[in-house]
């Protein structure tokens, strides 16, 4: 399969830059494994968090507010096993949404893993091979999980993994105020990782030394790209 651009990961960065060079006239491929577009933010991050807190609010506006209108209720109580069909509505929703934009600008979708073989060359699983005349690396990141006993259980956890759909987590850490407000119990850790924390995680580029948190205008050279007036839709 050849193309201008392809893009390797169809998380936001990712699918908006599929889009954006197809409007500009590249015939662009976007190789994602994921059985639905979207990355980590649409599909188990930020969209089903945003639901959660969704809920949540309802909840106590249930609690708190209604009786001051003058509507009468019993006390409201948490379904959460439904509340997670209607999250998994709304994603399902918001990754449609993508692969919609994909067919109404032309963006070709490759499903699988992809890696690069070559300069022009991404070997795709379970799929042909594309070739392209510019990549855009858009594959995201994964949680760093410090090495404690007991991270690898199924009870903990993170963006990556998200609570079971039947019921609601024991305890948690940072995601707080929405659990809060679920009525689920938070408890905070005293310590939490400062400026230097090579001691607590693992460095996931050891050529490059001790990890160390930084300013911004010591870590990032400034860049500037001045993007046309058009949006992506």
């Amino acid at each position: 399969m050849d193309c201008d651009v392809a893009v390797l990961g169809g998380g936001p960065g990712g699918y908006t830059a599929a889009i954006r060079a197809a409007q500009l006239g590249a015939k662009a491929v976007c190789i994602d494994k994921e059985p639905e577009l979207g990355g980590t933010c649409l599909r188990i991050g930020c969209i089903p968090t945003k639901a959660w807190v969704q809920t949540a609010f309802a909840l106590k506006e249930a609690e708190e507010t209604f009786g001051k209108l003058g509507v009468n209720t019993s006390a409201p109580t948490l379904d959460f096993a439904k509340a997670n069909e209607w999250k998994d509505a709304v994603v399902h929703q918001m990754t449609q949404g993508v692969a919609t934009l994909f067919k109404a600008n032309g963006v070709e979708w490759v499903k699988g893993t992809g890696r690069f073989t070559g300069p022009n060359t991404i070997a795709v699983e379970q799929a042909d091979d594309v070739n392209f005349k510019q990549a855009v690396i858009a594959t995201g990141s994964y949680p760093l999980r410090p090495p404690i006993e007991g991270l690898d259980s199924p009870r903990c956890v993170d963006s990556a993994r998200p609570p079971r759909p039947d019921r609601a987590p024991a305890q948690t850490g940072c995601p707080r105020r929405r659990h809060h407000r679920l009525r689920i119990r938070v408890d905070l850790p005293p310590l939490r990782l400062r400026g230097d924390d090579h001691r607590d995680a693992p460095d996931p580029h050891p050529a490059r030394g001790r990890r160390r948190s930084q300013g911004a205008r010591e870590a990032v050279p400034e860049a500037r790209h001045r993007a046309p007036p058009r949006d992506v839709r």
